[in-house]
């Protein structure tokens, strides 16, 4: 029992030191997202945050009490949603939900427990900061400089234009992209390598939409292990697309096609595709 009233004193201080240094950990994380642009803060009663930066058209995302959090374009959020836990058929505690595509973090949230009326009035801010910030990354897109008359050009078979490649088109065009699609629409007795070369020509990547009309077309072998190493000026590339086929499959036709990195229209919907593009393009220019 003696060494009880050393432990709790020593306890004691800890948990004020703890304390001291939670609180001036909080109060650095806020000072550098201000500093780094992000002005809209939201943190509820708790340490979990999420940013938004209306200049750039990007969020944050973390711990205030940590410092560390990740970084990614608005248009990375899928969704989001405000939620009560019942407790005893009686509202207990409440957070916002914020849905990310993003293998490392699909979600996040920010704790507001039983803070019912200050939930509500950021809740209201949330919806109007996040429409802004959408704003703003489409004039971020739309301004960027460009070398290019497009930022993506689409070879695809004629016959998933309306099921898949319009749909993306749309989308990758809602998120401020320049695309040129539709001149690539491949029938049989087309030059898929002349095909590309025009389209590089314009366009700073090139997407080929793989799928089983695609290969349907029978490419020469040369001309589809060609679509692997393409380049122009060594920046222009080829981002394959696998849309109703496997790997197994593709390597039937291509076994070099096969081994390139692609994106599947089977683990990718059609926003968070498009989303992967603009990353891309964000990301190297």
């Amino acid at each position: 029992m003696e060494y009880l009233w050393l432990v709790i004193p020593a306890c004691m201080t800890l948990l004020v030191v703890l304390f001291i240094k939670e609180r001036k950990q909080k109060k650095e994380t806020l000072t550098q997202l201000e500093k780094d642009g992000f002005k809209h803060v939201f943190y509820g009663d708790g340490t979990n945050f999420i940013a938004f930066n209306l200049v750039n058209g990007y969020f944050r995302f973390g711990r205030l009490n940590s410092g560390d959090f990740a970084e990614r374009p608005v248009n990375f959020i899928t969704n989001y949603e405000w939620k009560w836990v019942d407790r005893n058929a009686q509202r207990f505690s409440n957070k916002f939900f914020f849905y990310i595509s993003d293998v490392e973090h699909s979600m996040h949230e920010v704790f507001y427990n039983d803070k019912a009326r200050k939930a509500e009035v950021e809740w209201a801010k949330i919806q109007a900061v996040y429409s802004e910030c959408c704003s703003s990354q489409y004039q971020v897109v739309e301004n960027m400089e460009r070398n290019d008359r497009y930022d993506f050009f689409v070879s695809h078979a004629s016959e998933d234009k309306n099921e898949f490649v319009r749909p993306l088109v749309q989308e990758l065009n809602s998120l401020g992209l320049k695309v040129w699609y539709d001149e690539f629409s491949l029938e049989i007795g087309d030059s898929l390598r002349r095909t590309i070369d025009h389209g590089l020509g314009n366009a700073k990547y090139g997407i080929v939409v793989l799928s089983p009309a695609f290969f349907a077309k029978q490419w020469p072998q040369y001309e589809l292990d060609a679509l692997v190493n393409r380049s122009m000026s060594g920046e222009k590339v080829i981002l394959p697309v696998w849309h109703g086929v496997q790997h197994q499959e593709v390597s039937q036709y291509s076994h070099s096609l096969a081994d390139k990195v692609a994106f599947s229209s089977s683990s990718l919907n059609i926003q968070e595709m498009a989303s992967e593009f603009l990353r891309l393009l964000q990301k190297n220019g």
